[in-house]
């Protein structure tokens, strides 16, 4: 480790912190929910910075500018970007804004939402519910906001029992339609 490596590790974790820390300071201002800091204070950063990161090395500093980078580059670092995957949510999951609503209350919902979609995740791989298809929970879930079915002030178990109902009904209608193909094949 050299003097002078250690020294522009210093002056670039210092640019790229700046950048991030006011990001952060932004985000936490409008009190908006978003899932770059939330993965942010998961991994025990709450700012960028040489003495609360514990920044000695040249290996820490690397590694703490590749994480404030990483952060940089997520869609949801920035007010605008956090506006427009919110937005797109929005349209995914048929979530219409109600009157007086910002975006702060709904990048509050849509984190409930993210959480439980991440809930039902992790349940599908544990084997306690069959839907194999992250696609297809995404699309049953919207189906049922849509069809006001569940709502985001259900519990993850709740809505879990209804998406177990979802899917039964989804397999008997399949049985249903294969049992009435009625095919006669003759060769």
């Amino acid at each position: 480790m050299t003097a002078s490596n250690l020294a522009q590790l210093k002056k670039e974790f210092s640019q790229v912190s700046k950048t991030a820390n006011a990001r952060i300071d932004s985000l936490k201002r409008g009190r908006y929910k978003s899932p770059a800091v939330e993965k942010l204070r998961e991994n025990g950063i709450k700012r960028f910075g040489v003495k609360s990161m514990k920044l000695k090395t040249e290996a820490d500093y690397r590694k703490a500018i590749r994480q404030a980078k990483n952060f940089l580059n997520s869609e949801t670092s920035t007010r605008k970007g956090l506006k427009k995957v919110t937005r797109e949510m929005m349209k995914n999951f048929g979530i219409t804004k109600k009157g007086g609503e910002g975006l702060s209350s709904i990048t509050r919902k849509a984190k409930r939402l993210f959480n439980l979609y991440d809930d039902l995740k992790e349940l599908a791989n544990k084997g306690q519910i069959s839907i194999g298809d992250k696609y297809e929970v995404v699309e049953m879930m919207s189906e049922m906001l849509e069809d006001n079915e569940i709502d985001m002030d259900m519990t993850a178990s709740e809505i879990l029992d209804k998406l177990k109902v979802k899917v039964q009904e989804k397999k008997n209608l399949k049985v249903t339609r294969q049992s009435q193909l009625n095919f006669q094949w003759s060769v």
